[in-house]
């Protein structure tokens, strides 16, 4: 944990806390370390989502949370229109972004202080949780009485990571595109990917070697949690033994492969920009054998949903004598995969499907590893 309180100005600047927002319970996660960490120098923040940031009355409402505190004012606001659906890191929303920007002159400040904050789950809460958003200090006391003393969830949904990232200063001239990638970036950098649970899931579901995978995340300067202790609450909570749905198990995924779509870009770019939500970044260090290793399961993963994409699409062309929609080549591939097949995530399949689509509106007919080949 940094000490945060010694990271931005004491004055009367509003602080965002900005989460990954992965999962509805950030509010809750967020608001709760706001209560119990002094060490942040800050208060329980109000909660502004999308809707809140979108309304008109924006302005009105943060002076009156400014008027609430007598120094650093704090909130957080999620910077997406939902939570992630599965598991990627999403750029933050340049309309809500811009939105927040505009109400600094409304309520007199200078700028606002951002804190990226990175919230990693083993699994999304709402897979085993019936979950609604908190509204205020008794709804998150009843929410943690009801998790942690009362245990009411289906099941296990692991541990969860918190991490920080350096303060940044968001004013009426910041450039929002430019600040909206710094921002994205900064979370990825401080995601948190398990040694007991993210990589042996990685090697049980995609054949991705653990030894191969945990090198290449600290090439990359990715920070690897391990089990506090053997036989410990954390080591106990074996996630890659839990998740049966391939959703589910994409979600673990995506919390350590965004670290290669750099590498994966050259012969795969749109998947690469999908995984990344729009952002595919800068190679950190140059490719080692272990980055190059992991890069060649997820290539061969990716070419696997490829060609399921295609064989629906001629499927349904034998069958109709016309082009599918997305949704009708998603159902396709579903009857052609096993409901246990790595592919049977609805994210890959989706997205694979409208890989197919935009192919076909484009006169072009070829998929990412297809490129590839003929390259060579």
């Amino acid at each position: 944990m940094v000490d945060l309180c010694d990271r931005y100005p004491r004055d009367e600047n509003m602080v965002v806390f900005v989460p990954t927002y992965k999962s509805e319970l950030d509010f809750a996660v967020v608001q709760h370390l706001g209560f119990v960490l002094p060490v942040l120098g800050v208060d329980v923040p109000f909660a502004f989502d999308s809707n809140d940031l979108k309304d008109p009355l924006l302005g009105y409402k943060l002076r009156e949370v400014k008027n609430s505190f007598e120094e650093n004012a704090t909130i957080m606001a999620t910077l997406q229109e939902k939570p992630s659906e599965d598991g990627r890191l999403s750029l933050p929303d340049p309309g809500l972004l811009r939105a927040l920007q505009d109400s600094i002159k409304e309520i007199g400040d200078r700028e606002y202080t951002i804190i990226p904050i990175s919230i990693e789950y083993d699994q999304i809460p709402e897979f085993s949780l019936d979950f609604s958003r908190p509204k205020g200090l008794k709804d998150i006391f009843k929410l943690y009485w009801s998790v942690c003393v009362m245990g009411k969830v289906e099941k296990k949904i692991g541990s969860m990571h918190v991490s920080f990232g350096t303060p940044m200063s968001l004013t009426p001239e910041s450039d929002i595109n430019d600040f909206s990638v710094q921002l994205y970036r900064q979370q990825l950098a401080r995601s948190v990917v398990t040694e007991y649970n993210n990589i042996p899931l990685a090697e049980n579901h995609l054949g991705i070697e653990r030894s191969s995978l945990e090198s290449a995340l600290k090439q990359l300067d990715v920070h690897i949690a391990v089990a506090s202790k053997e036989g410990g609450a954390v080591g106990e909570v074996r996630m890659d033994r839990a998740l049966e749905s391939a959703d589910e198990k994409w979600f673990s995924h995506f919390q350590w492969m965004a670290y290669f779509v750099p590498y994966l870009f050259d012969s795969h770019p749109r998947w690469a920009t999908w995984i990344g939500c729009g952002d595919v970044g800068e190679k950190s260090v140059p490719i080692t054998s272990e980055i190059e290793d992991v890069v060649n399961v997820i290539r061969k993963v990716l070419d696997e949903a490829d060609s399921l994409a295609a064989r629906a699409e001629a499927s349904l062309r034998e069958k109709t004598g016309d082009y599918a929609s997305v949704s009708e080549l998603v159902a396709e591939m579903k009857s052609l995969c096993n409901d246990k097949d790595v592919l049977a995530a609805p994210s890959i399949t989706v997205a694979a499907a409208e890989f197919v689509v935009s192919n076909r509106s484009n006169g072009n007919m070829k998929s990412d590893g297809d490129e590839k080949k003929n390259e060579a």
